[in-house]
């Protein structure tokens, strides 16, 4: 695709049925928000302009387009009106537009180089699907290969309802075009909306033609509300373990594993049962993680590096060869090369308003069920023993202890027991 192209992403939708405080594109699926999915895949097209078309104080939103030029839609008035608010900053614009849904993040880059893949003259180009429950979306109506009209659902007809090949909503066609074809929507239908559907009516009675490629409906389904976030959140992962597989990695009842669509994995990496990967996170070569670990954002796992049974890791660095095999939390921490870490140990990085960083030394060797009261630094080689809380550094080559002194005493055991029984 040679032709200079700018993408229009709709995102200005209150989203009332998610029944929550958060705007609709910024819930998450597969870690990312539904917006940062679409903004991602435009990116992947290369276009000059990606522009996002947004409510009036969309803060939330408008942070996650960085880099994305923001168009207001002052009044809710329907695509068509949305769309209008994006031309503005297209004035002098003479290439092509897509039009994308913040709500759709399941479409792919692959899917629309297919739409674009073609040079675009004075026409039309869209996605068409036979949809498995035809009933929400709007009909396409063809002549000889040709779409015609997009009927609305709440607008059409006993026989239109019949028609099983739905319409998309996503739009290939030259700027221009766009420009002069906007301004002729009318609002004259049941919802009193501008209707982006009626680009197609109005550009067949000005001699332009719409054609369409068939798509799968898993790509361009939107999300409005949290059943269909969780149907969004299935297909993803489905793509996500599919693709892990491919590249080698070994999933242990892969569907108990969830992934962020960021991971990174190295070669010959197991994943084990109840696992779950947050956003920004590398894993190294010949890793093994699980069965119930949480490895949370921005964690990098090195080479070698092996980690258990419940265990939750946040925000550090674990050095090659390291080991933190069972019930431990590490967080904000930086483990350096064969690290052991005992069953139980924790690090202690929260004090209710700060967060603390751990550090940690090549072969250090921590006992169980020691706390790490950071800020605190292990040298190289040092030992903690267990059941310590550690709250000061310990030298390279150390012994770290701190725990009160044991006592037995003799036949209290007994003696307790009997009086209880009396």
């Amino acid at each position: 695709m040679s032709e200079a192209l700018a993408v229009i992403i709709l995102a200005a939708g209150k989203g009332t049925r998610m029944k929550s405080d958060l705007p609709k594109v910024m819930h998450k699926v597969a870690g990312r928000t539904m917006l940062g999915h679409v903004i991602g895949v435009a990116r992947e097209l290369n276009p000059q302009k990606i522009i996002v078309v947004v409510s009036p104080d969309s803060q939330q939103i408008v942070k996650e387009s960085k880099g994305c030029l923001i168009a207001i839609q002052q009044e809710q008035l329907g695509t068509g009106d949305a769309v209008k608010a994006a031309t503005e900053l297209l004035k002098d614009f003479e290439g092509n537009i897509l039009i994308l849904y913040g709500d759709s993040p399941l479409i792919t880059s692959a899917s629309l180089a297919k739409l674009l893949e073609k040079p675009l003259k004075n026409e039309i180009r869209i996605f068409g699907f036979e949809a498995s429950n035809p009933a929400k979306y709007g009909r396409l109506i063809t002549s000889k290969n040709t779409v015609r009209e997009v009927i609305e659902f709440k607008d059409a007809n006993e026989i239109q309802k019949k028609i099983t090949l739905c319409n998309s909503g996503i739009y290939y066609l030259p700027c221009p075009l766009l420009v002069k074809l906007i301004t002729q929507i009318r609002n004259d239908n049941s919802q009193k909306e501008y209707y982006l559907t009626d680009l197609i009516k109005i550009g067949w009675k000005n001699a332009v033609e719409t054609s369409y490629l068939p798509i799968h409906e898993n790509e361009i389904s939107g999300v409005n509300d949290k059943i269909e976030l969780a149907r969004a959140e299935g297909v993803m992962q489905k793509r996500l373990h599919k693709k892990a597989l491919e590249d080698g990695v070994t999933l242990l009842c892969s569907a108990t594993i969830f992934m962020s669509v960021d991971t990174k994995f190295g070669r010959d990496v197991t994943i084990r049962q109840h696992v779950v990967i947050g956003e920004n996170v590398t894993i190294g070569d010949n890793v093994t993680i699980g069965p119930f670990a949480h490895i949370r954002p921005d964690t990098v796992i090195s080479n070698n590096v092996s980690v258990g049974n419940f265990v939750e890791i946040k925000k550090s660095n674990i050095g090659e060869g390291s080991k933190i095999n069972h019930l431990s939390y590490i967080g904000d921490s930086t483990l350096g090369t064969n690290v052991n870490i005992g069953a139980g140990t924790i690090t202690c990085n929260y004090d209710g308003f700060d967060k603390y960083e751990t550090h940690i030394g090549d072969n250090v060797f921590v006992g169980s069920n020691s706390a790490l009261i950071a800020p605190v630094k292990l040298g190289d080689n040092a030992m903690i023993a267990a059941g310590s809380v550690i709250s000061k550094d310990v030298a390279p080559g150390a012994l770290g202890i701190a725990r009160s002194l044991q006592k037995n005493l003799a036949d209290w055991a007994m003696r307790f027991r009997k009086n209880k029984k009396k």
